[in-house]
This record gives C-alpha cells, sequence and structure tokens, in this order.
C-alpha cells in the first residue's frame, strides 16, 4: 500500500471519528449556534478547492481531452438531484412524531432512508477523498478539509433528526457512525482499484470539482446570504477558507501522476 493510499485511509477515518466525537463530546447547542461559521468556512475551501485545484489537475491528467470539463459538469447536476432527494427524506422526518404516540417506542421506519441517503453521501465522499490523494497530496489535504467542514453539522443535524423520530440517543449514535463509516468503504474501493489510467483520473477529479461547486455554491452560499448574520461574521471564515486551500497549494508538494499506479508511486518516493 502506498503512502497516498494510507494518507486517504487515515484522513477518511479520521472525518467519520471527529463527526462521532463532536455529537458525543460537544454540546449539540455550540454546535448549532456556530455552524453558520462552519459552513462559510467550508464555502471558500470547497471553492477554491475546485476551482485552484481539482479542475486544473483533471484537465493537466487529460490535457486533449475536455471530457474532465463534462465530467464536473456532471457532477455539478448529479449532486444537485442527490441534495434533492437527501433534502426531501430531512424535511419529512424533522415534524414531531405522531400525536399519541410513545416518543422512544415508535420510530418512525423512513426514518432509517435518512441514513441511507447520508450513508450513500459519505460513500462518494471517501471516493472523492481517495481520489484527490492518489492524484497529489495537496488534493487530499485540501479535500479532506472541505468535506470535513462541510460534514461535520450535517452529520449533527442528521442526529437530531434521529432522534426527533423516536430513536434513543445512544442507537442514533452508533447508526450515524456506521453510515459515516461508508467512506472508508468508498476509500478502500478506489485504492483496491489499483490502478486508474491518467483519463479515468481527469474524469474523477472532474466529478469531485462539480459535486464541490455545487456545495459551496448552490447549496452553502445561497442559504447563508438568507441568513440574518452578515458583514464580517460570515465573510471571515469564507476568506479563511479560501486562504487555507491557497496556502496548502504552496505548501504541499506538487506530485502529478500520469495516472495512478502503485509501482510509479512506490518509485517517485524513493
Amino acid at each position: 500500500m502506498t503512502t497516498e493510499s494510507i494518507y486517504a485511509l487515515i484522513a477518511t477515518a479520521a472525518i467519520s471519528l471527529l463527526s462521532i466525537v463532536v455529537i458525543v463530546a460537544i454540546p449539540q447547542r455550540w454546535v448549532r449556534r456556530n455552524e453558520l461559521y462552519f459552513l462559510s468556512f467550508a464555502a471558500g475551501v470547497l471553492l477554491t478547492s475546485a476551482i485552484l485545484q481539482l479542475i486544473p489537475e483533471a484537465v493537466e491528467s487529460d490535457p486533449e481531452s475536455t471530457a474532465p470539463l463534462y465530467a464536473a459538469l456532471i457532477g455539478f447536476v448529479v449532486f444537485f438531484y442527490l441534495e434533492r432527494l437527501f433534502s426531501h427524506l430531512r424535511r419529512r422526518h424533522q415534524t414531531r412524531p405522531e400525536q399519541g404516540h410513545d416518543h422512544k417506542d415508535h420510530i418512525r421506519p423512513a426514518s432509517y432512508l435518512v441514513l441511507i441517503g447520508d450513508g450513500l453521501h459519505n460513500l462518494v465522499d471517501g471516493i472523492a477523498i481517495a481520489i484527490a490523494f492518489l492524484a497529489d497530496p495537496a488534493l487530499g489535504v485540501a479535500a479532506a478539509l472541505a468535506i470535513a467542514a462541510h460534514e461535520i453539522p450535517q452529520e449533527v443535524s442528521d442526529y437530531a433528526i434521529l432522534t426527533k423520530a423516536g430513536m434513543s440517543k445512544r442507537r442514533a449514535v452508533l447508526l450515524n457512525g456506521l453510515s459515516g463509516a461508508t467512506a472508508i468503504i468508498g476509500a478502500g474501493a478506489v485504492i483496491l482499484i489499483g490502478e486508474i489510467t491518467a483519463p479515468t483520473q481527469g474524469i474523477l477529479l472532474g466529478l469531485t470539482a462539480g459535486m464541490f461547486l455545487y456545495i459551496a455554491a448552490a447549496d452553502i452560499i445561497p442559504d447563508l446570504q438568507h441568513r440574518r448574520r452578515t458583514g464580517t461574521q460570515l465573510t471571515l471564515p469564507l476568506l479563511a477558507g479560501i486562504i487555507t486551500i491557497i496556502a496548502i497549494t504552496n505548501l504541499v508538494p506538487h506530485v502529478h501522476h500520469e495516472g495512478v499506479h502503485v509501482e510509479d508511486l512506490i518509485e517517485h518516493i524513493e
């Protein structure tokens, strides 16, 4: 297993574990009170990662084809529909349990669909992190940071939905952790493939860039614009996210691979 593969697995596992730690150890009131700051920071990270790192790297992987750019567009559109599905499931279960039923004894069965949707979402996140790390360590660090900043508030929200639907806190934490573990499965699947050709790598990076652009530009930023907090309260975290990725881009060594192949990576490390 290459160094990049190990980094990808560690980063994915750390994000999944951090989400559980936040749910268990940090008061939810504090997380919700500061949620907008996390999301604003995430928007800056996601935008900058997509524009300055993922798209250029995708084009560089397959410079004679426009496929990576089409992949970015497809990633944007596909994630639009996935996000609509996940949002619909969450809205259905943010209401109170049916009148006349005990809150803890009657778990709304469709609440498990929220976990399934979140598990698929995390699976995609794990794939994105692994692809980014295998293409370039700087991309991997940026992708992991972007996904962590966006996912932690989302996991707290999912936990709140499950407990409101009648699930015990312990069970909600356990199932939330299992859905988060699918990210490790996604990263592991990419690593087990063992070889990703340059054109395929360009397409996968393009899809990831499209996903990041959608989350930042079509999901987080419009939501922030409708919030009461304005001025430096939300613009400073956004700028901090942008500056963070620019710093990572310049400080972490750039290693471009003509496709990701285990032997080539080992030779480069040696």
